[in-house]
């Protein structure tokens, strides 16, 4: 188990004179305090217009001067909102790129979409496509850290010419990324329809090269789409095994399958299946991105009626007959 510390700066009305000053000055004390006891953790939220609730605009002024006053602790942005009405995803990985440089490599990247009707409202963010918004940001902020130069992009929220997006972080390819999401409709639809979720995974399969939490994005993203598209008492099934320098992963269900015509499309941006409104049609896209930006591949394998695999592979870590090495993913 691990610990952390997570700061809203909240600051109930009366405001004294000075009040501001003296809860950040409190806030970088505690956080001093918990590098010296062990916690593994700082996070700091973004948030605007918030008065009383949370005064923490800027946290990643609050965070780089948390980085002076420490030596181990994770610095954690708990969220960075990317809907780009709020900023633009260069900005974002600007910040996180610098934080990562003056701390040393300590970053940790949350994001997210944000809810409260004073921020939307406040920086003109729909609130119908804000989920939208999230997955197009986080598939141009990833590519920001990786590509040199950026190659551009054209979409549905945002568009930008090529330019090459620096610093680069100390961490490769980009901090660690989280998301701000309580979602449990994936598990929920699992029990409701009766579906046997199988899960194997080859126990001596090395460790491989990768970032925990975008591999786990990709699965996440796999699994349910199986989940959405299996029949009551169908099957689902997860599998990791050893192929020679490579760690495969496949998603298989007993779902309706992918007609031919519609397979060479499915990862692509924006595109679903036909009759389909459900999802931005950003899903399998990003996790291709994801995919090929640790040099893997991912393919997928459908016969209408019979069902549909999408099977993905990464190399494994140089160091792997040396043990884990750090920042490498046990496939396990």
């Amino acid at each position: 188990m691990r610990f952390g510390i997570f700061y809203e700066h909240q600051l109930p009305r009366p405001w004294e004179e000075g009040a501001e000053a003296r809860l950040i000055g409190d806030a970088l004390e505690q956080v001093e305090l918990a590098d010296r006891v062990g916690f593994d953790h700082v996070w700091e939220v973004e948030h605007h217009f918030l008065e009383e609730y949370s005064h923490s605009s800027a946290p990643e002024v609050f965070l780089a001067a948390c980085s002076q006053r420490t030596q181990r602790i994770r610095l954690g942005f708990g969220i960075q909102p990317l809907p780009p009405g709020y900023q633009h995803p260069a900005r974002v990985a600007e910040k996180a790129a610098m934080l990562d440089l003056v701390s040393g490599g300590r970053c940790e990247l949350g994001t997210g979409e944000t809810s409260s009707g004073a921020e939307l409202g406040g920086f003109g963010v729909e609130r119908a496509t804000k989920r939208e918004q999230w997955e197009e940001a986080l598939d141009v902020l990833t590519r920001m850290f990786v590509e040199e130069p950026f190659a551009g992009w054209d979409g549905r929220f945002l568009t930008m010419p090529q330019r090459n997006v620096v610093p680069k972080p100390v961490q490769r390819p980009h901090p660690p990324l989280w998301v701000a999401c309580s979602r449990r409709e994936t598990i929920r639809l699992a029990a409701e329809k009766g579906i046997l979720v199988e899960v194997e995974a080859d126990a001596a399969a090395p460790p491989v090269r990768a970032d925990r939490h975008r591999v786990l994005q990709v699965l996440s993203n796999l699994l349910g789409n199986a989940v959405a598209f299996t029949p009551e008492r169908g099957r689902v099934a997860l599998r990791c095994r050893s192929e020679g320098e490579r760690v495969v992963f496949t998603v298989s269900d007993t779902g309706p399958g992918i007609a031919p015509e519609d397979q060479p499309h499915v990862f692509d941006r924006y595109w679903r299946s036909p009759g389909s409104h459900e999802g931005s049609g950003l899903g399998l896209a990003i996790a291709r991105g994801i995919v090929e930006a640790h040099g893997g591949h991912i393919r997928l394998e459908s016969r209408p009626g019979e069902g549909t695999t999408f099977r993905f592979d990464l190399p494994v870590a140089a160091e792997a007959s040396e043990g884990e090495p750090e920042g490498a993913a046990s496939a396990g």
